[in-house]
């Protein structure tokens, strides 16, 4: 209510405060980051006011408060993982590194590995999971067949 009283007179309600992003690899031609769950990777302005992913990295880059790293310099996105999806980030600090690591994710020549969690115990001791992710109920996702 309040940010709705805010933007009819004019003004945009505050950001929300920025969520940790922790460096985890670091070398010099790229830089990978620990993506939290339930983070865009582009900013989700029109709706949640919410910073995305690369938004974040420079704004702490620019604050210095990027942990795990005092790199400051440009970042290229080379992939992205989906909003719901934590995991790892690849970005490339140059323009030739972000083309050749570009080239080899549209090429499928980068193995990609998930982890799911579930609250059930699996039926089996082991297996695989196989078949696309959907959008189901209430903001929840379901495993197709695949």
């Amino acid at each position: 209510a309040a940010d709705e009283e805010m933007e009819e007179e004019g003004r945009q309600p505050p950001p929300p405060p920025l969520r940790p992003i922790r460096v985890i690899y670091e070398d010099a031609d790229v830089l990978a980051v620990d993506k939290p769950r339930d983070m865009s990777f582009h900013s989700d302005d029109l709706v949640h006011h919410s910073p995305g992913v690369l938004a974040t990295l420079r704004a702490l880059q620019a604050t210095g408060e990027l942990r795990g790293s005092s790199y400051a310099g440009p970042l290229h996105s080379v992939h992205r993982l989906d909003k719901i999806t934590s995991g790892v980030l690849l970005f490339a600090k140059n323009e030739d590194t972000a083309a050749a690591l570009s080239a080899q994710f549209q090429m499928r020549l980068v193995h990609k590995y998930y982890v799911a969690l579930s609250a059930r115990k699996p039926g089996k001791k082991m297996g695989t999971v196989s078949g696309d992710m959907a959008q189901a109920r209430r903001g929840a996702y379901k495993l197709t067949r695949g």
